[in-house]
């Protein structure tokens, strides 16, 4: 099977399953209400594989059309500042800042960022829980999200949500890497048993 085929395949995911906070109950007009009232400090909490970075990146996109927007990534690998990291924060006034995992600095270097957004326009990052900043949304996946979400990645594909997303301890991230396996194996044995 040839992975562009694949209804899995990870950028097929990330375009059908831009963040839609109506599936949380919400808007982005709320969303952004809230965020303004937040003096533009906030964060977004929720466990691995919620769709935390999801939120941050349409959020940011939405905002870019009238704002400059910053992201910041962090990860196990990429666990420092880079120079181009330094010579942004060299001057951030008037400025957002959306920064996730920077749980992944060390102490000193997370604190040295967070003084340095002090005079930014508006920080907002992600957070398995609640620290320093007011929490803007909490995210929280479910077997039924779940569902609903593979609904629009593949309305076709069989399988039983409920046993794959408790497997995956609710990591929406984890679920849709187990489908793709899943679905190009079923592939791959379907391929080779029609060469016989």
């Amino acid at each position: 099977m040839i992975a562009r085929e694949n209804p899995f395949r990870t950028g097929r995911v990330e375009r059908i399953l831009s963040f839609d906070p109506t599936l949380i109950g919400t808007s982005w007009e709320r969303i952004q209400e809230n965020w303004e009232q937040l003096n533009y400090r906030a964060c977004v909490c929720g466990h691995h594989g919620a769709g935390k970075t999801t939120f941050l990146k349409a959020f940011g996109k939405r905002l870019a059309k009238t704002a400059e927007v910053h992201f910041l990534f962090f990860n196990r690998q990429q666990n420092r500042l880079q120079a181009e990291d330094h010579a942004l924060l060299s001057d951030v006034r008037e400025k957002l800042f959306f920064i996730d995992g920077d749980q992944h600095l060390k102490w000193r270097e997370r604190r040295a960022l967070h003084r340095s957004l002090i005079p930014a326009k508006g920080v907002l990052v992600t957070r398995h829980k609640m620290r320093k900043y007011p929490i803007l949304l909490k995210l929280r996946s479910t077997p039924q999200l779940a569902a609903q979400l593979l609904e629009r990645i593949d309305p076709s594909y069989q399988t039983n949500v409920r046993e794959t997303f408790h497997k995956n301890k609710g990591n929406l991230r984890e679920l849709w890497l187990d489908y793709y396996d899943d679905c190009s194996n079923q592939l791959s044995s379907s391929s080779v048993s029609s060469l016989h």
